[in-house]
């Protein structure tokens, strides 16, 4: 078993933009129950972060958000997911050209 940061997201291999900053908890299994509209499938399962802070204290399960704010402001996350996205080009590990596509991952 991988360990995880705050946000419940594993801390091994190569942090692509959605993993690095994150719109959600990542999982390699399915979690059907927190997800019921999500399609059956083997890849895992997204459960997204809360949006607002009301909506962050009517779930049931208490998670930490990925700030302290607990929202981000999107220029804030796009600025971030650049960062990202240029470090991966800069190890040779991510185009060029898939970094300025400007498409999340």
């Amino acid at each position: 078993m991988c360990a995880v940061v705050a946000d419940g997201n594993e801390t091994a291999g190569i942090r692509l933009p959605p993993i690095a900053v994150p719109l959600g908890t990542h999982t390699g299994w399915n979690v059907y129950r927190a997800q019921p509209s999500e399609l059956a499938d083997r890849h895992g399962s997204l459960i997204p972060f809360a949006r607002t802070r009301k909506e962050r204290e009517a779930r049931p399960v208490t998670r930490a958000p990925r700030s302290k704010s607990a929202i981000a402001s999107d220029g804030a996350d796009v600025a971030k997911i650049k960062a990202a996205a240029e470090g991966l080009v800069a190890h040779r590990l991510l185009l060029p050209a898939d970094c300025q596509s400007g498409q999340r991952m």
